[in-house]
């Protein structure tokens, strides 16, 4: 059987896929909205308010909010879906917040069948990864926005506070090109992981 790998050839530039979070008021979805022709993806409503819906207008951008179904990670999933596979104007897909979306679907699952050992983010992580498989597939820039929380890690017997991840699927970051937090004032990062080269 003969052997299928190419040799490394001319790298064209491709849509970034990014995760991003930070503190509440820390300027997540206002940054986002800054990308070319944004699509929002609206699960905690935020929207609805008259400067982002002003600045959507100004962008060329459009919202699918909680009236449309964002609340629900099925419906999300179908519309990113949509978005992978028909023709439309939009370059950037945005889902503000990827933890509402994803925390919610574990309450549901908590609900179901409690949480004792992680079985309500093992339910939430099956859609997270359906959701996954769509954003791959388009051709846009995806910017996923999440809470911050605290990171912690053990040394010996001791555990400290290691600055702060992202509250959602804990593997997220590795199927993302760029994981940044955002800091207070809107102006200043901190670049968590990359595999962009500049």
């Amino acid at each position: 059987m003969a052997l299928k790998a190419i040799a490394p050839g001319e790298v064209k530039p491709s849509k970034i896929k990014f995760l991003i979070s930070g503190d509440p008021g820390s300027g997540k979805t206002w940054f986002a909205l800054d990308f070319p022709v944004p699509y929002l993806v609206d699960c905690e409503s935020g929207a609805i308010r008259e400067q982002y819906q002003d600045k959507l207008r100004r962008v060329g951008g459009s919202y699918f909010g909680a009236d449309q179904g964002a609340d629900k990670f099925d419906n999300v999933i179908q519309e990113v879906r949509e978005l992978a596979t028909t023709k439309h104007k939009f370059k950037t897909l945005v889902i503000d917040s990827f933890s509402h979306l994803y925390l919610n679907e574990a309450a549901e699952a908590e609900l179901k069948g409690g949480s004792e050992f992680g079985r309500d983010k093992k339910e939430a992580n099956k859609p997270t990864r359906q959701l996954m498989k769509w954003i791959n597939k388009c051709d846009l820039n995806v910017i996923l926005i999440a809470h911050n929380k605290a990171k912690w890690v053990k040394r010996g017997n001791e555990i400290y506070q290691e600055g702060n991840t992202f509250d959602g699927y804990p593997k997220l970051e590795y199927d993302l090109d760029l994981f940044i937090e955002i800091l207070p004032g809107y102006k200043n990062f901190v670049i968590k992981k990359s595999r962009i080269k500049s």
